[in-house]
């Protein structure tokens, strides 16, 4: 049989309508007609404005008959009423007309027994009652004309009699004679007449045969106690997948694989009781050339009871709906794998349908990683019942504007409130978008809610925009210390100068002393006198350049503590005049530079600034110097190995009667954070791009999975959406890898394993997913290993796929594994675009992408960097070896036996 293909809805409606079984289906008390089959309307002389009116209204005519009213009562009491050759009275051209029909109305019911709306099947049988009608009249007639042959013979008997007394009555022989002659043409017209009836008759006959053995159903006879076939149409033979040849055989040997079937205990009960059978959807199963197929049928087994009121026959009706049923069985599975593909997602979803926000469907990532809720607490709840503290929170309002405005909604990091089963408050960051769902006629009936816990990103980035905030505070003390530090300066100084003064003094002071000594040298009393002066003065000064020696001291040990914490901070430190000229640099711009102190401030800053940055520096330093106020920019500084890194230069004056002084500033290396940030932002439009696409393909096939009416189509629409879920699964998963390896969460499993099984398994699940390449195991051995097979899978896997994705011309792709008494060795090679050697080193890092190829290849970059950890985890080592043009080989190394040791400190580190 073929293929069976799913249909829309709207093509199923257009199927029904055309099928040539007069149908219709109405609903309510009211009888409104849902729908009907172009042969129903055409019956009751209509066209299709009708559907969607009620019964009496559309069809008027109905009124005083019994069928409205015996169709409600079938609606009230689900009891199905059927009639045989009924007529009725139906508009046709403008004129009414008496039809005859078999009908049958069946109520359709739910779950709880409870019905829901009517079948209603009908078959116009007029030609059949009228043919009926005709042949009992031609019997009749037949009757009539045996009645006048049998008159005609006491006639010619008569005829006899009046011949022998011909001599005696001549005159009344004549009249005889006149009057068998008419007989004889009376005679011979009835005889036409009946020859007449009779061919016509054979006609009706042979035409009813003839719409019987083509009509779009199918219908048999089966004739005693075995079954034996009498008759059976084109249809009935299709289905049964047999010729005319087993006419007149039992059932049981014509169609053998039918014995034991449980609908034929049916035809058992009709033979014993005599009453009909009637199944929808039966299931039986055939024999098609050698294979066993399920097929359905909507089955009517009704018997004809002879004189004596037994069975004799059986009619058999049959409608092939095997199709259908199949279709159907194919829709409800398909639409099984899309729930179950919703609730198995990583990403966190929930269905919210109606307005009233009632949680139809939450999976499990959005029931466990968000909401922290079971099921049964949420589903079939109210939104606010189910999460009161939402109460006041933006979500509720926004899901109503989505109902409102049918628009999707998309916003990222939301903080939110949830409350979690011990009572406690959490508050979380997410991405989340709201999708409307809406009906054919555009109406929004549910909204579909995604949501991405981003929680540790905002939590990571709030701790380094602390991390930064700390910085500019230890700048901030930092400048206030170079402020303490020129006032100590200043202060030295002036303690310098007034030393100077006192040792001037002193000097003229021995002078005087030496001019008063020899002019009173006359005098001892006066000398001796002067003389303990003199000494007085002597203790007094010496004991003044013991303390300003002191004072030298701690100000020369304060000046070489400054200098030395100024060498030793990772800034660079200078600071320039009021005027802007450089006067001063700590060793570590001399170390950047590779210059002594005195090149450099000759040279200046132009002569290591970037040209490209130069200008905006200088522009800003002279608005600085202008205004005094701050100074601060960004450039690149060259360094003495010829490179430039990126630097953030700031400087604040030092203000002393409301004039400037002196600058100081500190030159702070930014290179990582820039290049941080230019990877960050490089990943997350990569990341925007890769999760993007599979996510817009799979909204557009779904698009085109409710849209197209091409059936042969659908499945590989569906295969599509599939193969982009899974696509997404992958991004996911590399993501959430990285995050647990950033945070040391990575579990790993270590037990021992077949490593030829791993290389194998993995090798062909490869080959399934990338047919174009033959990957090939060239040399394997087999021996027990030990460590996390699923981890190293996933490694093995990863350079499988980066060797087939980056050998797009290639056809083969070769592994091959040995190892020694202690390590284990894995190499996979592939004959693709190559790596150059500057960017053989960076592969393992994170995020990177080769700039040539980041945007003709998918991904994100962190295959090769999951799978580094994952070795480095193993005490492995990685290495590649690769020629552009030529392709690349990658290789890892394991310890063949971990040590006791090696392996506990494995599974410490996953269990931290």
């Amino acid at each position: 049989m073929d293929k069976t293909t799913l249909l829309s809805c709207d093509q199923l409606l257009n199927i029904f309508s055309a099928s040539p079984i007069a149908t219709a289906i109405y609903t309510t008390d009211n009888l409104i007609i849902e729908a009907a089959t172009d042969a129903m309307i055409r019956f009751w002389g209509k066209d299709r404005s009708i559907i969607g009116l009620p019964l009496i209204q559309a069809v008027p005519e109905l009124k005083g008959q019994p069928y409205i009213e015996l169709l409600k009562t079938v609606l009230r009491t689900g009891v199905t009423n059927t009639g045989k050759g009924v007529p009725a009275i139906l508009e046709s051209d403008g004129v009414l007309k008496t039809t005859y029909y078999d009908y049958e109305y069946k109520a359709v019911k739910n779950d709880k027994g409870e019905s829901y709306c009517i079948l209603h099947h009908a078959t116009d049988v007029t030609e059949r009652i009228l043919g009926v009608k005709a042949i009992e009249n031609e019997k009749q007639l037949i009757v009539n004309l045996e009645s006048e042959q049998a008159l005609n013979e006491e006639l010619t008997a008569a005829n006899e009699k009046i011949s022998a007394a011909y001599e005696e009555l001549y005159t009344i022989n004549e009249e005889l004679n006149n009057s068998q002659q008419a007989l004889y043409k009376l005679n011979a017209v009835l005889e036409d007449r009946v020859t007449e009836r009779t061919k016509s008759l054979i006609s009706s006959e042979n035409n009813l045969r003839y719409l019987i053995n083509d009509a779009p159903v199918a219908i048999g006879v089966l004739n005693g106690p075995d079954l034996s076939i009498e008759s059976a149409n084109k249809y009935l033979l299709n289905i049964w997948g047999k010729s005319n040849e087993i006419i007149g055989k039992p059932l049981h040997t014509a169609i053998h694989e039918l014995y034991g079937q449980s609908f034929l205990a049916s035809l058992a009960e009709i033979l014993a009781n005599g009453k009909s059978f009637a199944g929808e959807e039966v299931k039986g199963v055939l024999d098609n050339d050698g294979k066993k197929e399920e097929f359905y049928t909507n089955l009517i087994f009704k018997s004809l009871i002879d004189e004596a009121g037994e069975t004799e026959k059986f009619i058999v009706i049959a409608k092939d709906v095997t199709e259908k049923v199949k279709s159907r069985i194919l829709l409800e599975e398909s639409k099984h794998r899309l729930s179950e593909m919703i609730m198995t997602t990583p990403v966190a979803m929930a269905l919210f349908n109606g307005k009233d926000l009632i949680i139809e469907k939450a999976n499990h990532a959005m029931l466990t990683d968000t909401w922290h809720r079971q099921q049964e607490e949420v589903v079939g709840k109210k939104l606010i019942e189910a999460f009161p503290e939402l109460e006041g929170q933006q979500f509720p309002q926004l899901l109503m504007d989505v109902f409102d405005s049918g628009v999707r909604i998309a916003m990222p990091e939301v903080p939110v409130k949830i409350v979690l089963s011990d009572e406690s408050v959490k508050e979380i960051y997410v991405n989340f978008s709201y999708d409307p769902l809406k009906n054919k006629a555009g109406q929004v009936e549910s909204i579909l809610a995604t949501v991405i816990d981003i929680t540790d990103t905002v939590t990571a980035r709030q701790l380094l925009e602390r991390s930064e905030v700390k910085l500019q505070a230890s700048l901030e003390e930092i400048a206030a210390t170079n402020e303490e530090l020129q006032a100590s300066s200043e202060e030295l100084a002036a303690t310098n100068e007034e030393l100077q003064a006192s040792s001037e003094e002193l000097a003229a002071t021995n002078e005087e002393l030496q001019a008063s000594m020899e002019e009173l040298a006359a005098t001892n009393e006066e000398i001796a006198a002067s003389h303990e002066e003199v000494l007085s003065t002597n203790e007094e000064l010496m004991s003044t350049q013991d303390q300003l020696e002191q004072m030298v001291f701690k100000i020369r040990e304060s000046e070489n503590r400054f200098k030395f914490l100024l060498n030793s901070i990772p800034q660079q430190v200078w600071t320039a005049s009021d005027a802007g000229e450089l006067n001063y640099l700590n060793e570590r711009v001399c170390t950047d530079f590779g210059y002594e102190n005195e090149e450099i401030i000759g040279h200046g800053w132009q002569k290591f600034i970037h040209p490209d940055d130069l200008p905006q520096a200088l522009v800003n330093w002279a608005a600085a110097l202008k205004n005094g106020n701050e100074y601060l920019v960004e450039f690149r500084l060259l360094f003495s190995d010829e490179t430039y890194r990126w630097h953030l230069a700031r400087a604040l004056p030092l203000i002393e009667n409301d004039k400037v002084t002196l600058w100081i500033g500190t030159n702070t290396d930014i290179h990582l954070q820039k290049t941080n940030e230019q990877l960050k932002d490089e990943f997350i439009s990569i990341a925007s791009h890769e999760l993007k696409t599979p996510l817009t393909s799979i909204k557009a096939f779904n698009q085109l999975i409710v849209r197209t009416k091409d059936q042969s189509r659908l499945n590989g629409f569906v295969l599509k959406c599939s193969d982009n879920i899974t696509r997404l699964e992958k991004l996911i998963a590399d993501l959430l890898d990285v995050t647990k390896l950033n945070a040391g969460k990575i579990e790993y499993n270590m037990a021992p394993f077949s490593f030829k099984k791993l290389l194998t398994d993995t090798i062909e699940s490869a080959q399934h997913i990338f047919p174009s390449h033959q990957i090939i195991l060239e040399t394997c051995c087999d021996f027990e290993f030990t460590g996390d097979q699923f981890r190293l899978e996933q490694v093995i896997n990863n350079f499988l796929t980066n060797a087939v994705k980056y050998s797009p011309q290639g056809k083969f792709v070769l592994v091959n594994s040995h190892f020694d008494q202690e390590h284990v060795s894995v190499s996979i090679k592939d004959f693709g675009i190559g790596i150059a050697p500057s960017h053989i080193n960076k592969l393992f890092d994170r995020y990177f992408r080769v700039d040539s190829t980041a945007m003709r290849f998918e991904g994100l970059g962190l295959g090769l960097f999951i799978s580094s950890e994952i070795l480095k985890r193993h005490n492995g080592e990685v290495g590649i070896e690769s020629e552009p043009g030529k392709g690349s080989t990658f290789h890892f190394r394991l310890p063949l036996i971990p040590k006791k040791s090696e392996l506990e400190n494995i599974l410490s580190r996953s269990e931290n």
